[in-house]
Protein backbone atom coordinates (compact mmCIF):
# COMPACT_ATOMS: atom_id res chain seq x y z
CA UNK A 1 0.00 0.00 0.00
CA UNK A 2 0.91 3.48 -0.86
CA UNK A 3 -0.23 6.49 1.57
CA UNK A 4 0.41 10.16 0.57
CA UNK A 5 0.13 12.42 3.43
CA UNK A 6 -0.46 16.03 2.66
CA UNK A 7 1.23 17.94 5.97
CA UNK A 8 0.50 22.06 6.11
CA UNK A 9 1.64 23.89 8.79
CA UNK A 10 0.37 26.45 10.84
CA UNK A 11 2.77 29.40 9.15
CA UNK A 12 0.94 28.33 5.43
CA UNK A 13 -2.33 29.81 6.83
CA UNK A 14 -2.59 33.39 6.79
CA UNK A 15 -5.02 35.80 9.56
CA UNK A 16 -5.31 38.60 7.77
CA UNK A 17 -8.80 37.76 6.54
CA UNK A 18 -11.27 40.45 7.09
CA UNK A 19 -14.72 40.48 6.23
CA UNK A 20 -18.01 42.55 7.27
CA UNK A 21 -20.66 42.12 9.15
CA UNK A 22 -19.16 39.89 11.24
CA UNK A 23 -21.66 38.76 12.86
CA UNK A 24 -23.89 38.45 9.79
CA UNK A 25 -27.19 37.77 8.45
CA UNK A 26 -27.22 36.74 4.65
CA UNK A 27 -23.97 37.84 3.06
CA UNK A 28 -20.41 39.15 3.81
CA UNK A 29 -17.88 41.52 1.90
CA UNK A 30 -14.37 39.71 1.65
CA UNK A 31 -11.52 42.11 2.05
CA UNK A 32 -9.37 40.30 -0.69
CA UNK A 33 -9.55 41.13 -4.49
CA UNK A 34 -9.56 38.70 -7.05
CA UNK A 35 -10.71 35.40 -7.93
CA UNK A 36 -11.21 33.28 -4.62
CA UNK A 37 -12.25 29.60 -3.64
CA UNK A 38 -14.24 29.86 -0.46
CA UNK A 39 -15.45 27.12 2.01
CA UNK A 40 -17.74 27.40 4.87
CA UNK A 41 -17.08 25.16 7.60
CA UNK A 42 -19.15 23.90 10.31
CA UNK A 43 -18.02 24.02 14.22
CA UNK A 44 -17.29 20.10 13.15
CA UNK A 45 -14.85 21.00 10.38
CA UNK A 46 -17.56 19.80 7.74
CA UNK A 47 -17.65 21.30 4.43
CA UNK A 48 -20.98 23.17 3.92
CA UNK A 49 -20.90 25.38 1.16
CA UNK A 50 -17.93 25.79 -1.67
CA UNK A 51 -17.64 27.83 -4.58
CA UNK A 52 -15.87 29.87 -6.27
CA UNK A 53 -15.97 34.20 -6.33
CA UNK A 54 -14.46 37.09 -8.57
CA UNK A 55 -16.21 39.45 -6.69
CA UNK A 56 -15.80 40.69 -2.67
CA UNK A 57 -20.04 40.02 -1.71
CA UNK A 58 -20.84 36.53 -0.67
CA UNK A 59 -24.17 35.27 -0.44
CA UNK A 60 -24.43 32.72 2.56
CA UNK A 61 -28.74 33.56 2.92
CA UNK A 62 -29.05 29.45 2.33
CA UNK A 63 -26.61 28.78 5.78
CA UNK A 64 -28.43 28.28 8.67
CA UNK A 65 -27.96 30.52 11.74
CA UNK A 66 -24.66 29.35 13.89
CA UNK A 67 -20.76 29.83 14.48
CA UNK A 68 -18.60 28.88 11.15
CA UNK A 69 -15.32 29.02 9.83
CA UNK A 70 -14.69 30.66 6.79
CA UNK A 71 -11.36 29.56 4.82
CA UNK A 72 -10.75 31.19 1.52
CA UNK A 73 -8.09 30.64 -1.14
CA UNK A 74 -6.67 33.27 -3.05
CA UNK A 75 -3.28 33.94 -4.59
CA UNK A 76 -1.56 30.97 -3.18
CA UNK A 77 -2.73 32.14 0.34
CA UNK A 78 -5.17 30.05 2.67
CA UNK A 79 -7.23 32.69 4.78
CA UNK A 80 -9.51 31.35 7.75
CA UNK A 81 -11.52 33.20 10.17
CA UNK A 82 -14.49 32.69 12.10
CA UNK A 83 -17.91 33.87 11.19
CA UNK A 84 -21.02 34.49 13.25
CA UNK A 85 -24.00 33.47 11.29
CA UNK A 86 -27.30 35.25 12.66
Amino acid sequence: FDFIIECTSINDYQNELEFYPNPAESSIHLSLDGKKEVAIFNLNGQAIKQFYVKGNWIDLSDVDSGLYFVEVKCDSKIYINKLILR
